[in-house]
């Protein structure tokens, strides 16, 4: 599908996996990885981006996600990382 801007039409999709520091088993319960996946779907649509698909593990996250043009790559992880990561500590 194809998304359209004021001056662009794109179709940005992204593979991402990211590791636990250490690779720690930090979401050995499930109802911890649910809330993982809320929280992250919950940041994408605040930010503009559209989740297809998320695999949460243990000790690593899948994500296939679209993000818009204007938002870099790194820059979009680095917010869904960084937020997920402060929500998940109230859990």
């Amino acid at each position: 599908m194809l998304y359209r801007g004021s001056h662009s039409v794109y179709d940005c999709r992204y593979h991402l996996i990211w590791s636990f520091k250490y690779r720690k088993r930090a979401l050995e319960h499930q109802h911890e990885g649910e809330e993982c996946e809320k929280q992250l779907r919950e940041i994408a649509d605040h930010y503009g981006m559209e989740v297809y698909t998320i695999e949460v593990a243990s000790d690593h996250v899948h994500i296939y996600i679209q993000i818009p043009p204007q938002r870099s790559v790194g820059r979009a992880v680095g917010i869904l990382k960084s937020i997920s990561a402060r929500k998940m500590e109230d859990v």
